[in-house]
């Protein structure tokens, strides 16, 4: 009997799949360790190992600094005003000479003798920068003074243009014009006389000003009233009134003949009247005091009248005794 030989079958039982080998605790601690050794190595080589960069969270990040506020002090205060505006900031002034008096008042002879900030109250405008200033040509004080105030531009309408210029010329300022307050009369080149009756800028305009102020005068001439307003016309002089014409002396009344003495016959009188009135218009003149320049012996009338010769002797128009003709005969 013939007997064959089997090989045992493996369909039935398959070979399971094989598995990636897992990270070795040996292996990771030999990776820690050549790290150490690495670090070790550098450190004697006179490196350094990284430091680690700051984290930029939000939690973890730095404050800026402020920035600092510029230094203008001893700097022109126009300049100082204009860097500092261009810079962010606002800008105040104030009289910080300790005197209230100055050779100039114009800005640009004016400098920063104190700077002092402040923040805007709502945290989101611009800061503010308060300059104390003083004269160019002054020391600055040593501390900060009390605030002073201005100067002011004066009050000149009114006064004549010589007065008018030296209290303006007192501030520093140097460029003034004039011209008529009535535009048909302009004031002569050397207006001193004249009298102010507007003027630009106007009084208690404050100081520092600027140094290209122009100070503009309106004057009239001597005598005359100032208009309402610029701009009007002078109206022309009124016509001179002509003289009055000279009053006449009316005539003395005639007096009428003196009273005469009582006496005469109506037959003398008649005939002295008529020889007396041709002899007497050859005499002279009356006077309250009688006829003179009478010539004695000369016929006369009125019977009873007075008068003197040249010379002066009284006479009267009378008869005698042995002449009843009336003539003019001595008192």
């Amino acid at each position: 009997m013939q007997q064959s030989s089997r090989t045992p079958s493996t369909a039935h039982h398959p070979i399971p799949p094989r598995t990636p080998p897992r990270r070795s605790a040996v292996a990771s601690a030999a990776r820690v360790l050549g790290a150490v050794a690495l670090g070790v190595a550098l450190a004697a080589c006179g490196g350094a190992p990284a430091e680690p960069e700051p984290s930029t969270s939000a939690a973890g990040a730095a404050s800026p600094e402020p920035p600092k506020t510029p230094n203008y002090v001893a700097q022109s205060l126009p300049d100082a005003e204009r860097a500092a505006e261009k810079a962010g900031y606002r800008t105040t002034r104030h009289n910080a000479s300790g005197s209230e008096q100055a050779d100039s008042w114009l800005v640009g002879d004016w400098k920063v003798c104190f700077q002092k900030e402040k923040a805007p109250a709502s945290g989101s405008g611009k800061p503010l920068l308060r300059f104390g200033a003083a004269p160019t040509a002054d020391p600055c004080p040593s501390t900060a003074p009390a605030t002073l105030a201005w100067a002011e531009f004066p009050d000149v309408v009114g006064a004549t243009h010589a007065r008018a210029t030296a209290r303006i010329n007192a501030l520093g300022v140097r460029d003034i014009t004039t011209r008529g307050a009535y535009t048909n009369a302009e004031p002569p080149a050397r207006p001193d006389s004249w009298k102010v009756c507007f003027q630009e800028p106007e009084a208690g305009t404050e100081a520092p000003f600027a140094d290209d102020l122009a100070v503009l005068l309106h004057l009239v001439a001597p005598g005359t009233a100032c208009p309402d307003k610029t701009g009007t016309r002078l109206p022309p002089p009124p016509k001179p009134t002509p003289p009055p014409a000279p009053a006449t002396t009316a005539p003395a009344p005639d007096p009428g003949p003196p009273a005469t003495e009582t006496g005469g016959s109506s037959g003398g009188t008649s005939g002295g009247t008529t020889g007396g009135t041709t002899g007497g218009d050859s005499g002279g003149g009356t006077s309250s005091g009688g006829q003179t320049g009478v010539h004695p012996g000369s016929f006369c009338s009125p019977p009873g009248a007075l008068g003197s010769t040249v010379k002066g002797t009284p006479m009267r128009c009378t008869t005698t005794a042995t002449d009843d003709r009336y003539r003019w005969r001595a008192a």
